[in-house]
């Protein structure tokens, strides 16, 4: 059985992002679909998401095309236990296509911004 990709619109990405928890605490995840900056702390990290499919792909610079998805910047923050960190989207993502279900988010203060 080969997988299917569920496209998946940014301004739909919130909501996924918003079930996403840790241990029933508050959802982690803050889309800014406005494009108003976050409330909470400065980041410290950004990680820059510059692909639509759901590989691991997870350099995610911004001085690198072509190097990081949504699950991959989801999976450094988790290993390298980023605190305060920031994914931004590319302004040419406007969806992603997502074969299975996103890992939850495990350090705190994570924020989800769209356009870079």
């Amino acid at each position: 059985m080969s997988k299917q990709s569920t496209p998946v619109r940014l301004a739909g990405l919130a909501l996924i992002l918003a079930s996403l928890t840790l241990g029933g605490a508050p959802p982690l995840a803050r889309a800014a679909d406005a494009g108003l900056a976050p409330n909470g702390p400065a980041s410290v990290t950004e990680f820059y998401v510059d692909r639509s499919d759901d590989a691991n792909a997870n350099a995610c610079t911004s001085a690198n095309p072509n190097d990081c998805t949504l699950r991959g910047a989801i999976n450094r923050v988790n290993t390298d236990g980023v605190l305060n960190a920031t994914i931004r989207f590319s302004d040419t993502i406007s969806q992603i296509d997502l074969t299975t279900e996103l890992p939850a988010l495990t350090t705190p203060g994570t924020y989800i911004l769209g356009g870079f």
